[in-house]
């Protein structure tokens, strides 16, 4: 995990030790990046803008890695970096989200406080539900590049890429509203899986079939139990097959 908290310390280290803020350049729409729209009158004022998106991006990535290690298996490390999570952010130019921080900051430590890899899967779809609601409330937009294409299935490894781009299409469905990425995800997922049959494949399969027909208007809370679930799935297949990816 020492690479984890090196990275973490690092971003930190760019954003703190910055003596001047850089001139702002056009947001390209990158996977994983946030904006707030330029003119919302409800929306935080953005003193800071860079290091607003600096800390989104920051959240958004260290949230898919806890997601990965709980899928493999890995709960001490997810635990360990769930702790970056839980600390505010005492930069001067996120004082106007102060207040939507604290939501995120108890669901992390849903996950630190994680027995078992089902609660620590609970916890990281907790925080995603405040990232979503925080994103809502303020009319904030994540924005999203456009989804690359899926790789092709062969083998186990092939299968696994498979699921991995579908997981994050649906990570965008959830915290972004991303209609259409959320849609993509599913039939993905709802589609014959070319892994050697069994209970757990077939739960997936089936969970993402049964989603995608109740799939409408985005509802987070609806969004984030269905996501819940499907993870849960994917801890189980690969339980049985010990698959650590």
């Amino acid at each position: 995990m020492s690479s984890l908290y090196q990275a973490a310390a690092l971003a930190v280290g760019l954003v703190a030790c910055s003596p001047h803020e850089p001139p702002p350049t056009p947001a390209a729409p990158l996977g994983d990046h946030h904006a707030a729209p330029p003119t919302m009158a409800a929306t935080p004022a953005l003193d800071r803008p860079l290091v607003v998106r600096a800390h989104m991006q920051s959240h958004f990535d260290d949230l898919r890695e806890i997601e990965r290690l709980l899928v493999a298996g890995r709960l001490g490390d997810a635990k360990a970096l769930a702790y970056l999570l839980t600390i505010p952010a005492t930069d001067p130019g996120l004082s106007s989200w102060r207040a939507d921080q604290q939501p995120v900051a108890t669901a992390a430590r849903a996950i630190e406080d994680a027995s078992t890899l089902e609660a620590g899967i609970a916890g990281d779809v907790a925080v995603a539900r405040a990232c979503a609601a925080c994103h809502a409330r303020s009319g904030a937009r994540a924005l999203f590049a456009a989804a690359p294409s899926i790789p092709k299935a062969a083998g186990t490894d092939g299968e696994m890429a498979r699921h991995a781009w579908a997981a994050d299409r649906l990570w965008e469905g959830l915290i972004g509203g991303a209609d259409a990425s959320w849609s993509m995800g599913l039939e993905l997922l709802a589609e014959s899986s070319t892994l050697p049959p069994g209970p757990a494949a077939d739960r997936l399969s089936d969970l993402a079939r049964v989603t995608l027909l109740r799939a409408g208007p985005s509802d987070t809370n609806a969004r984030a139990g269905a996501y819940e679930q499907l993870l849960d799935a994917c801890l189980g297949c690969h339980a049985t097959r010990g698959t650590a990816q």
